[in-house]
Formats: C-alpha cells, structure tokens, sequence
C-alpha cells in the first residue's frame, strides 16, 4: 500500500473517507489523522478530495441485503485484480459500477470492507496513537502497529505488533463484564483488562515488562504466565518457555522520554539496539566482546552520541554512509 499513488478520485470513491468529510464523527476523526500521520505522502491528495466532495452531495438510501448483494457482486466482477490497496475500491471503473448498479435501485451506496489502519515508525521516529477506546499508545522507532479504526461492534479490543511499543490501556466494560485488550505479536499474545506495559517482538523474541495492572501471557503452545509489576517476561523462540525476573520497570520505557537506558547490558545488546533505533549493521569482530558490560543513558534520536559513546570504551570503525559499525581491532594475520 505505501507505494501505491493514490489519487483524489481514489479518496471519492471511498465511503468512509466522504463520511468523514460530509458528516463527521469522532471516530472518522480519530481514523483519517492517524491515517493521514502514518502517510504524510498522501495528503496533497487527500486536501484535493475533500475541496471536491464539499461539491457533492449524495441522497440517504438503505438497500436491502439483496440489492446489497448484487452491488458487492457488480465490484467484484468489475474491479481490477490488484494488490495493495485492501482499505480502497480502485479507481473510477470501480465506483461507475456501483453508480450505475445503485442508480437503478433508486439512490447512492457505497460500501467498505476492511477498515484496518496500520501505523509505521521509521528509524529514530516515536509516535502516540490513540485507540478507538481512548487507549493510548507509544510506538517506538522501526515499528509497526495494525488495528481495526472501528471498536463499536462490542468485539474484544485487539492490535497487532511488531518492533516495540508502550500501552496505557482504558479499562472498558460491556454488560458489567470487563473487556480484554490483546497484543499480538505472532510468538505470543498478551491480555490486559486495564494496565500500562512495555512490549518488544524483535529478533524472534518477545519481552513484556509491566509497569501497573496485572498482565496474562499466552504463548502459541497455550503455555501462560501472569505478571505483576516490576515483571518482566521474555519469550525466545530459540529457547523452551518464559523466562521471568524482575526489574526497573522505568528503564524499558525511558525511550518515551527520548532515552535509552542500558543498565549493565551486554555489548551485543548495544549493538542490536543500535541497528534497531538508527538501522546502524554493527559486526564484532572479536566476540570475546560481546558480553562486556555496558552501562549508559544515550539519547533515542542522536546516533552521534552512540557512536562517540562507544568509541571511548572499544575501537570502532565507523562508516556512516553505508550505516555500518565494525567493533575491534582486525586480526594481524
């Protein structure tokens, strides 16, 4: 979808976006900003849209689920087979099918089946989302965050992540019955009720430290741990089962606050973290080093004072050009 060109009659044939323009609501609001954050790139287009729709006005009509049917069946025999654009029906062609269909059952209809956004970091970016709930959430550099913009339909509260993220989740209750929230991370998933918690799912592992509440993680063998505060919990891939110990929950979120807290890490921990905040490839070319201890608070957004940092502990060779650190001294033979 990010490298699709998306035009203004793209955005027109789209019923939720000309909701949103015509007859606005906190959740169309909520929706077309994360959405036009996440794609900055489309927002000439979008302007452009919304100057044009304001010329359009459509009549209110309600098919019944027959006439429906028959317009989804008209889409989907005209609509051309292209991937990429799950959230938009494509171009002109698409939305003249359903005119014509509609028109002849007396009114306008258009229709959307997915409404899922996705919301990306790149290197050295944060970003706060607010969930369709009021929860919020803190996205971490090179991330990603997917969920559906619409949590109307009383159906659990669900997201899907991958990178790192911070979650102050609203505690929510249908029919006196409190509402889960879950993160899925493709190794395991985490339930809350209402809580504040840190997830990581980089390198085939998942690490979850929980700042308040109580959190219950389920792994994709139905294996369970429940965390209190001060927890963290780790899942490796690599390895069998949870691995738990407690910590500083503050240093795991410091990132928020545009800090990155290394308290007696290792040396290849430094150096995945410098690949995964500024996309940095580090190679250690004696790997008696990477267990060293390394102790610091480092800014999330200046590579500079990482790379300095390290060059007053190790010998480091760096080419920023090519964003490669070579760690050590090269072998004499």
């Amino acid at each position: 979808m990010e490298d699709d060109s998306y035009t203004p009659e793209d955005f027109l044939a789209n019923q939720h976006f000309l909701e949103w323009v015509q007859s606005p609501t906190p959740a169309h609001e909520h929706y077309w900003q994360n959405w036009l954050l996440a794609h900055p790139e489309h927002r000439a287009a979008v302007d452009e849209a919304r100057q044009l729709a304001g010329l359009i006005r459509f009549r209110t009509f309600e098919p019944t689920q027959a006439e429906a049917d028959e317009v989804w069946a008209a889409i989907e025999r005209a609509a051309p087979k292209k991937t990429g654009r799950a959230m938009w029906l494509t171009g002109w062609r698409v939305a003249a099918a359903v005119a014509l269909l509609v028109t002849a059952l007396g009114g306008w209809f258009y229709a959307q089946r997915s409404g899922e956004l996705t919301i990306r970091t790149a290197y050295a970016q944060q970003q706060t989302i607010t969930l369709p709930d009021g929860s919020t959430v803190s996205l971490n550099a090179n991330s990603t965050l997917r969920y559906n913009h619409s949590w109307t339909d009383g159906r659990n509260r669900e997201v899907w992540l991958q990178g790192e993220a911070f979650f102050s989740v609203a505690k929510r209750q249908q029919h006196n019955r409190p509402v889960k929230f879950t993160v899925h991370t493709g190794q395991a998933e985490v339930e809350v009720l209402g809580t504040q918690f840190n997830v990581s799912t980089r390198r085939e592992a998942i690490r979850v430290v929980l700042a308040e509440g109580k959190v219950r993680l389920r792994a994709e063998d139905k294996q369970e741990l429940t965390l209190q505060p001060g927890d963290l919990a780790q899942l490796d891939e690599r390895k069998a089962g949870f691995e738990k110990r407690r910590v500083q929950p503050a240093d795991y979120s410091a990132w928020r606050e545009n800090r990155v807290v290394f308290r007696e890490a290792t040396l290849r921990e430094v150096a995945q973290a410098l690949e995964d905040y500024f996309g940095y490839r580090v190679t250690l070319l004696d790997e008696s080093l990477a267990g060293r201890q390394f102790q610091a608070t480092l800014p999330a957004d200046n590579v500079e004072v990482w790379l300095a940092t390290l060059s007053r502990s190790f010998p480091v060779q760096i080419d920023s050009d090519r964003k490669q650190v070579v760690i050590g001294k090269p072998s004499p033979y």
